[in-house]
């Protein structure tokens, strides 16, 4: 009876996982820039053109950003940038959806992080669980591919839980 419940389990935790990840593609292509979106574009274009300068671009300080770090604002204009390369039209007709497909993995990377530290901590079906509390949480949901500062906190505070956490059980060094 056990087997089967486990089994019958899986099956509904992954069908349902699916059914997510992909309404979650669906969403990201589907749905147009948000409100603070084309803010992060721009400092994320401004601060690109600094780094690329090597700091001769000063004109980086926009709508009063000067001390706002801006870091995945770049990294995602960086990955854009890279289909401006390979084909400008693409890029052009295709921005809003390329942001969102970025934001979109550094979620699911952020789900699979916090599946593998749960994981460790509890057990495999409480991160199963975990991860379709927190993917069904309409505040994650709907930020998975819209929101560049949100879903980018949330997977480094999991990834850097999930590599401290290693480091400290798992790995045999001494400081």
């Amino acid at each position: 009876m056990n087997t089967k419940l486990n089994t019958s389990f899986k099956i509904i935790c992954s069908f349902l996982i699916f059914a997510l990840v992909s309404l979650s593609f669906y969403n990201a292509l589907s749905l147009g820039f948000s409100w603070d979106e084309i803010f992060h574009h721009i400092n994320g274009l401004l601060r690109f053109n600094y780094l690329v300068s090597l700091g001769k671009f000063q004109e980086y300080n926009y709508s009063n950003n000067k001390y706002y770090p801006g870091l995945y604002d770049t990294i995602s204009y960086f990955i854009g940038n890279i289909f401006e390369i390979i084909n400008n039209k693409f890029y052009n007709i295709y921005i809003v959806e390329i942001k969102h497909l970025i934001n979109l993995f550094f979620s699911l990377g952020s789900l699979i992080g916090l599946y593998l530290i749960t994981k460790i901590i509890f057990n495999k079906c409480i991160s199963i669980l975990a991860v379709i509390i927190t993917f069904t949480n309409p505040f994650f949901f709907g930020h998975t591919s819209i929101n560049p500062k949100v879903i980018i906190i949330f997977f480094s505070i999991i990834w850097f839980c999930y590599f401290f956490y290693k480091y400290f059980f798992f790995e045999k060094k001494n400081f």
